[in-house]
């Protein structure tokens, strides 16, 4: 008698643990994946502009920084502005309102993933 209460004891165990792994399985793969980060560091995406060409030109772009270290992951160039132009404070204000607004996008697409 006893052994046969501790068999369905087992058996009865076993289908209570198959029917929470079926349910954790289903709920598992009908969710959406989280949105994260897929890069092996996480990281987020800054306008950067910094002096080229001995300070003869501005270059503007978006850096991927990595969040812990503060370390520069990757490099988007957009492009260059010669600093002796009559109107290069204007030219690098339209270029930066360019890289602030690659920068939002990226950052969008670097959580969607």
């Amino acid at each position: 008698m006893a052994v046969r209460l501790l068999a369905d004891l087992i058996i009865g165990l076993g289908l209570f643990v198959l029917f929470l792994v079926i349910v954790y399985r289903w709920v598992a793969a009908r969710n959406d994946p989280s949105e994260k980060d897929v890069s092996l560091q996480p990281s987020v995406w800054c306008v950067d502009t910094r002096a080229v060409a001995n300070g003869m030109q501005t270059e503007f772009g978006i850096v991927r920084v990595a969040e812990k270290s503060g370390e520069i992951l990757e490099r988007r160039i957009m492009g260059r502005i010669r600093n002796d132009l009559p109107d290069y404070t204007v030219q690098l204000d339209a270029a930066q309102d360019r890289a602030y607004e690659a920068m939002r996008v990226a950052n969008v697409g670097l959580r969607r993933r």
